[in-house]
């Protein structure tokens, strides 16, 4: 099963829309290559990783036309990719819900629902020193206090890009880059 678009990823796409950057892009957790989509409209190179080979099929199926500018990654987080100053912006929608036995990668974000993104942080944090800017969804049912926590103790500030508050919680999508980086952002969400 491919995690398709939900409030979420509106949210994300909302901020990467808003957000002034140009480079190569990755998303993290592609899924059903909607962010992906919305990052090759950009106009640059995008790289798309996911642990799942049928999410990158579906994928590398919905971004055809584009193909040229796509490298699509089956592995977990940024564990394949070298830190390079060419990353401009890395995305992602991670699992957030905390869930003590994980059935699903695509939602079970561990038992705080902060593992994958604590994770994601500490392998992104060599691109963030090259220049790149992380762009995540957390949401209020997981530990995002765990992820500022965090962010801080790495030597990153992390910037509420956007919200949306949902029947059960509330998601928050975060800039996360080098404190003595400026965000570049355009506008408000």
């Amino acid at each position: 099963m491919v995690y398709e678009a939900s409030e979420d990823t509106w949210l994300l796409e909302d901020a990467l829309l808003k957000l002034d950057w140009s480079g190569l892009a990755v998303d993290v957790g592609c899924g059903g290559g909607y962010i992906t989509l919305t990052l090759l409209k950009r106009g640059g190179e995008v790289v798309a990783i996911d642990v799942s080979e049928e999410a990158a099929r579906v994928t590398a199926g919905r971004s055809a036309q584009s193909a040229w500018r796509l490298h699509i990654i089956v592995c977990d987080g940024l564990a394949a990719l070298r830190p390079t100053g060419r990353v401009s912006v890395i995305a992602c929608n991670p699992p957030y819900l905390p869930a003590e036995e994980p059935a699903d990668r695509a939602v079970d974000g561990g038992p705080s629902g902060a593992e994958f993104s604590l994770q994601l942080i500490s392998q992104a944090r060599p691109f963030l020193e090259k220049g790149a800017r992380l762009v995540l969804i957390t949401s209020s049912r997981g530990r995002e206090d765990a992820i500022l926590k965090a962010c801080e103790n790495n030597c990153l500030r992390a910037e509420v890009l956007g919200s949306r508050r949902l029947f059960f919680e509330e998601l928050h999508c975060y800039l996360v880059l080098r404190r003595d980086t400026r965000s570049g952002q355009v506008g408000d969400l």
